[in-house]
């Protein structure tokens, strides 16, 4: 779990382009998941935020952070 990449051009981490639409996947124990395909990017990174908890808890890093969570950035 680590934070946001100097070289990402969406501004959230686990979000790309994608054919017009965005796309979020997650990294985790050497596996990538696939989360899904979303009109706008917000809402992949909505859905990244999501898969981050499950799968990291206290030590995720998320786009949307609450008070107490880590920023990707």
């Amino acid at each position: 779990n680590t934070s946001l990449k100097k070289s990402n051009s969406t501004g959230f981490k686990g979000v790309s382009a994608y054919q017009n639409r965005w796309r979020a996947r997650i990294r985790a124990h050497d596996v990538t998941t696939f989360l899904g395909y979303f009109q706008t990017k917000e809402e992949a990174a909505r859905t990244y935020d999501a898969a981050a908890r499950r799968l990291h808890g206290t030590f995720a890093r998320l786009n949307f952070p609450a008070q107490g969570e880590q920023a990707a950035r």
